[in-house]
């Protein structure tokens, strides 16, 4: 926001009116990483309210860094995935240790450009390829750590992730780019910013086209063994072909597959800016509890949203946003079931089981800015957003030979609503050395009683180049509609489900010197309310048939629904540290986080590392030499997501994970604007800690689970070409 970089400006003047002398000052200031996601302003990622890490574009180049997730991985300070598997694909994002089972990205909230991405019916987004996001159009990435529902609303529990596109001078000429991870995949990119006069003013546009193909990996998956199916007293049918034979594994060459079309543009005139993104994911699905290696097993997500903003300096101390924008996404699950077992319809060999889901919703915001002493000391922010969304789905299961609909669709819901949401911050500098940031947010949601999310934070800056922070955040997380109101198969709709809730306390000291940075940070996080699935007592099913939820009860069936359960205490410590030689070239920094996720049930939490972090190191060489960086991302051991659960003869872990990348970049001689990169990266870790399978607990035949692999050695080459 210009307000708020108004006092940057200043200070700015005075260390330039002070001559020579002042120059070592500036240089200081202008070193300073600036985030927007923090405050809906511009501020220096120090002062900023929690912990932040700015990742650049020309970190994303050098360190080699294809998606979102691997960013965040092997580059930011506090936050980690559980681990890639072999599609390069499966792997939650969580942060501070807390990493929740079946969570699809519905506890971070992405934005780009501040829009926000995650969709009502499932609260889900992809860090991944399905993200749509050309790294190279990237200007940079915002990992905000904490509670961010004070501006935000719901999904900001673990904390944001703001991704900023380039400008069109930073984009500018036209781009392709050719890229491949040897014998897997191939990626191609066009894109490039323009700028022009329209109507009298200036104008510019940036934009991108990006379609990826993964072909492979293959890779062997154990045996499980199924045993003789009770209907046809046969051995379990597990593939579409053949006789059957009980077994579900083997070679993996069929599923491994993936599609990804996406297209990304911005264009900006003055004080308007009009953003539009579109893309598809198609994957298969080699560990569902289908028919195995079946290449029609696949999943689909779709979605295309456009962002419409005006801002507006009204005064020096008047500074007004008006921003409007509409989303749709549409995600479809087909598996192919020929277990007799699972597909038991009269003269159906294989059914066809496909989940369908949908999602629109459409919006605007009011923001207002004053800045009361027109110097960026102390800054008012209020703001309205108000929100139409609807959401549906359903389930239909078919004879996969015929198309023929073997039952009635089920998990059928459709509903749409309002929700809106206002808020209010004060940012008040009285002195050069303390800052203060205080705010607060309500959201009205329809299907449960209003959430309030406050703020308030505190930096001290009592020496030079040093910077003490106190945050304390609340946020929340809505119940999607998945949760709310999907019932399918044996389970119900909940009567009543609450929000999660999270509230967290942070104490940090970062110290610079020159090009270097040390950050520590403790932070304690209660949890509350988390949403989960449970299973219905014989008393409670009984109840569920008086009250009309349950028709009746069938025998040896066991009901379920989504329940508001246990909470979480989580604390710990992180520790980062950046620096390098500039005149040298030569950079590196290092990122431990050590923590502890306690359940209030005293299990201990899935998917949850005790210790996480990276450490990297790039050199540019002299002349015309290519540039070398090395970058590390390790993980503790993890209990799989079925260990609590699945009974079996001892828990699951995932091994400890370390992955290793070096990656080589530069311009090649003899053609103006042709660079590459080049590189490999290898996984010490053979698992991931995930069930795969149609075993997903304990049977006398398979008393330990399988878990899904790594994906262990990959090398990748790219051209990209500046005309």
């Amino acid at each position: 926001m210009r307000l708020r970089l108004g006092g940057a400006v200043f200070v700015t003047a005075l260390l330039c009116a002070g001559g020579v002398e002042a120059q070592e000052d500036l240089d200081t200031l202008l070193d300073q990483t600036v985030v927007t996601a923090a405050s809906k302003s511009a501020e220096v990622s120090a002062t900023a309210p929690g912990t932040s890490t700015v990742i650049t574009a020309q970190d994303l180049r050098r360190f080699g860094i294809h998606t979102l997730s691997e960013a965040v991985d092997f580059l930011s300070l506090g936050a980690a995935t559980s681990g890639r598997d072999a599609t390069g694909e499966k792997g939650g994002l969580g942060a501070r240790g807390v990493q929740l089972a079946g969570d699809e990205g519905n506890h971070f909230l992405l934005l780009v450009n501040g829009h926000g991405v995650n969709e009502p019916l499932a609260g889900a987004v992809r860090f991944d390829r399905g993200a749509g996001i050309p790294l190279e159009m990237v200007d940079r990435i915002e990992v905000i750590l904490g509670p961010g529902s004070v501006l935000y609303g719901s999904n900001a529990m673990l904390g944001v992730i703001n991704v900023v596109t380039k400008s069109a001078k930073d984009f500018k000429g036209t781009r392709l780019v050719l890229e491949s991870e040897l014998a897997t995949s191939a990626r191609a990119m066009a894109g490039g910013g323009y700028q022009f006069d329209l109507f009298g003013a200036p104008a510019e546009l940036s934009l991108s086209l990006e379609y990826y193909r993964r072909f492979g990996p293959s890779f062997d998956l154990d045996d499980q063994d199924l045993g003789i199916d009770p209907l046809s007293a046969l051995p379990t049918r597990t593939r579409k072909d053949g006789a059957p034979t009980g077994i579900w594994g083997g070679r993996i060459d069929d599923g491994t597959f993936a599609e990804a079309p996406s297209a990304l543009a911005q264009f900006r005139r003055g004080d308007f800016r009009v953003t539009l993104q579109a893309s598809s994911f198609r994957s298969g699905l080699p560990y569902a509890a289908a028919d195995f290696n079946d290449p029609d097993n696949q999943q689909t997500s779709r979605q295309a949203w456009i962002d419409v903003s005006y801002q507006k300096l009204v005064s020096p101390a008047v500074e007004l946003t008006l921003r409007g924008y509409g989303d749709t996404h549409d995600s479809t699950s087909q598996l192919d079931i020929s277990r007799e077992g699972l597909c038991f319809y009269l003269g159906a060999e294989t059914c066809r089981v496909t989940s369908v889901g949908a999602s629109r919703w459409a919006g605007a915001e009011f923001r207002a800015a004053f800045d009361w002493f027109e110097d960026g000391t102390a800054v008012t922010l209020v703001g309205f957003d108000g929100q139409y969304r609807y959401a549906g789905t359903k389930r239909d299961t078919e004879d996969e030979a015929t198309g023929r609909l073997v039952t009635n669709s089920t998990g059928t819901f459709k509903r749409d609503d309002f929700v809106f949401g206002a808020y209010a911050q004060q940012s008040f500098n009285p002195t050069a050395w303390l800052g203060l940031n205080a705010g607060a947010r309500v959201d009205r949601d329809p299907r449960f009683p209003a959430v309030i999310s406050p703020r308030a934070a505190a930096s001290l800056q009592p020496w030079e180049g040093g910077t003490i922070k106190f945050t304390y955040a609340e946020a929340y997380r809505a119940p999607t509609y998945s949760e709310t109101e999907v019932t399918v198969g044996e389970r119900l709709a909940p009567v009543t489900l609450n929000p999660e809730r999270v509230r967290s306390f942070e104490g940090s000291v970062e110290q610079r010197a020159g090009s270097h940075r040390v950050r520590t940070a403790l932070f304690v996080t209660r949890w509350r309310d988390l949403v989960d699935v449970r299973q219905l007592t014989d008393a409670e099913a009984q109840r569920a048939v008086a009250d009309g939820r349950l028709t009746f009860i069938a025998p040896q069936t066991e009901y379920e629904e989504f329940r508001n359960v246990d909470g979480i205490d989580n604390y710990g410590l992180s520790l980062g540290y950046d620096g390098g030689l500039p005149a040298s070239g030569l950079a590196w920094g290092a990122n431990l986080t050590s923590a502890v996720a306690e359940p209030d049930s005293r299990e201990q939490l899935v998917l949850a590392p005790h210790y996480f972090g990276n450490a990297r190191i790039a050199y540019d060489l002299p002349e015309a030499l290519p540039q070398i960086a090395l970058s590390t991302f390790f993980l503790s051991q993890r209990l799989a997501d079925r260990g609590v659960t699945g009974g079996w003869a001892e828990r699951p872990y995932a091994p400890r994970q370390l992955r290793v990348r070096l990656t080589v970049s530069g311009e090649v001689p003899p053609l103006d604007g042709l660079t590459y990169r080049l590189g490999a990266d290898y996984s010490v870790a053979k698992e991931t800690p995930y069930v795969i399978g149609p075993i997903q607990a304990a049977t006398p035949e398979q008393p330990t689970p399988d878990l899904a692999p790594t994906d262990r050695f990959r090398a990748f080459v790219g051209l990209e070409y500046k005309l």
